[in-house]
């Protein structure tokens, strides 16, 4: 096989996985630029980086942990894992992830590769939403290691890959590449590539690209190609290729990554179908959501039994026999104990959102600065020693449901007493500015840790988290509550801020039309 570091570069930089180097500690040895862009992380945070640290300690991953530290010492070699996790800044991923533990090679100790391929995009589409694409780029990988890294990596990435050389004969293919197409290396190695498998790669749009676009261009990425196999049926591909100049007295080899893109191809001619009926997929889809709160309502009532035994039964053993366990077993306590509680705590705040989706609303005119005083008193009152100037305009008033409205107003007042209790000479303000569209403004104002607003449209999802654990407690559906709360009051939400300088929420609300 012809391969070196540049061709092992060139391999990143048409694979559309992300990719991570660790060593046998879990630190990032290294990763590719589809990596940095997909996850919204740097080099310099990265590399050198215990791995379940990065971003804040967001790739601690319970599933994660289980892949590396149980699965793969047992099995060197593992496929097709899934992962879901949230992310702060980049939101909920659904994840697989293929990983190799390499042998001891001449330079070190044994490595681990791990690719991850993102696909949230693909399970959205099949809801009905539009998948998002990405791709890969290189890492540095010294030269002596490069043939055992390319092919580690051919063999783990999960689009079928084939190098040619300039006459477009087949030099090497992955076993994606074998297993996709239903060929045998012996049939395939050596071979030019318009006469595998009886001449039926022999297609036009290929030649194209082959042979026309790509020796003026160097590089192509995402050339769609429709083609009717013998074997495994009617195709539709995404192709990309790079032109490999391998230096001086060698010849080109050429790089192709193939994705099939069949199967969201009929995703997006489902969703225009039905789309040509939208008021019967809103109809649907109102339906749906109405079915997922009962269901995310029962199941929560279903769960909080066990998991409070669970709990429970920890804190019994641990009162009770912790003198007879060692320090690590009272560790793995400690850690189903706080686990427990906070899904015990997950669980309520859910309960709590479905319960506002369910609950009738009974509007009055109601007095919403005796709220605002309402909901501070009742946090001085549980942190007494803290100093906070609190300015409260007074006689406003709306027509609202005062039981919702009140737990509205303890989440908004509670984030402002939480986000401002490292500052000194911290203040909350509770007002309203002229109207807007005929409706006031109100807001809710603190100088406190405030956030990047990059994200403030995403602060308002369930367990959108803008800060971490470590910094300020919380399950991020304090403002998922406030935001439907709002809504169900015909109003409108939003949120503006800056990091160290304090954050401000907006709401208007259905004005009393009698």
């Amino acid at each position: 096989m012809l391969i070196q570091e540049d061709y092992f570069k060139n391999i990143f930089n048409t694979v559309r996985e992300a990719i991570l180097i660790l060593d046998e500690n879990m630190r990032v040895l290294s990763a590719n630029r589809s990596f940095f862009t997909i996850f919204k992380v740097d080099a310099t945070n990265t590399i050198g980086s215990l791995l379940y640290d990065l971003g804040n300690g967001q790739w601690n991953i319970p599933h994660l942990r289980v892949l590396l530290e149980d699965i793969l010492p047992k099995n060197d070699t593992v496929d097709d894992y899934k992962i879901e996790h949230t992310f702060e800044s980049i939101g909920q991923k659904t994840m697989l992830l293929n990983a190799r533990k390499i042998a001891e090679m001449k330079k070190g100790p044994p490595i681990i590769l791990l690719a991850i391929e993102d696909i949230t995009a693909r399970m959205e589409i099949e809801n009905g939403l539009e998948k998002t694409r990405k791709e890969l780029e290189a890492a540095k990988i010294a030269e002596d290691e490069a043939r055992e890294f390319a092919e580690s990596i051919i063999n783990t990435v999960r689009e079928p890959l084939i190098a040619l050389d300039h006459e477009l004969r087949v030099v090497s293919a992955s076993r994606s590449f074998y297993e996709f197409f239903k060929v045998k290396p012996e049939e395939t190695v050596g071979q030019l590539i318009y006469d595998l498998g009886n001449k039926q790669w022999d297609i036009p749009k290929l030649r194209d690209l082959l042979e026309t676009i790509l020796p003026q261009k160097t590089t192509f990425d995402s050339y769609e190609v429709e083609h009717d196999f013998i074997i495994i049926g009617k195709r539709i591909m995404l192709l990309n290729a790079r032109q490999i100049e391998r230096g001086r007295g060698k010849e080109r080899i050429i790089l192709l990554a193939i994705e099939d893109i069949t199967e969201r191809k009929k995703s997006e001619s489902d969703i225009m179908k039905l789309s040509d009926n939208i008021a019967v997929r809103n109809m649907k889809l109102e339906t749906l959501n109405k079915e997922l709160e009962a269901f995310t309502y029962s199941v929560s009532h279903d769960l909080q039994a066990p998991l409070r035994s669970v709990s429970g039964f920890s804190k019994i053993v641990y009162e009770d026999y912790a003198d007879r366990l060692d320090s690590q077993g009272r560790d793995y306590l400690v850690r189903i104990i706080n686990g427990s509680d906070r899904m015990i705590q997950l669980i309520d705040d859910l309960l709590r959102l479905s319960h506002i989706s369910l609950q009738n609303i009974d509007r009055m005119d109601y007095d919403l600065s005796g709220l605002a005083s309402a909901a501070i008193n009742s946090l001085r009152e549980a942190d007494p020693e803290r100093s906070v100037e609190v300015v409260i305009a007074e006689r406003l008033r709306a027509f609202v449901d005062p039981n919702l409205m009140r737990i509205a107003f303890t989440n908004l007042f509670n984030n402002a007493w939480k986000f401002t209790s490292k500052i000194e000479n911290a203040r909350i303000e509770f007002g309203a500015t002229v109207k807007k569209d005929t409706k006031t403004l109100y807001f809710i104002k603190d100088n406190g840790a405030g956030f990047d607003p990059t994200f403030a449209e995403n602060m308002f999802q369930p367990f959108r988290r803008l800060h971490t654990e470590k910094e300020f407690e919380g399950t991020g559906i304090g403002l998922a509550i406030v935001e439907r709360i709002i809504r169900r009051h015909e109003g409108d939400v939003c949120a503006e801020g800056e990091s160290g300088k304090g954050a401000t929420i907006y709401f208007t609300l259905e004005e009393n039309k009698n």
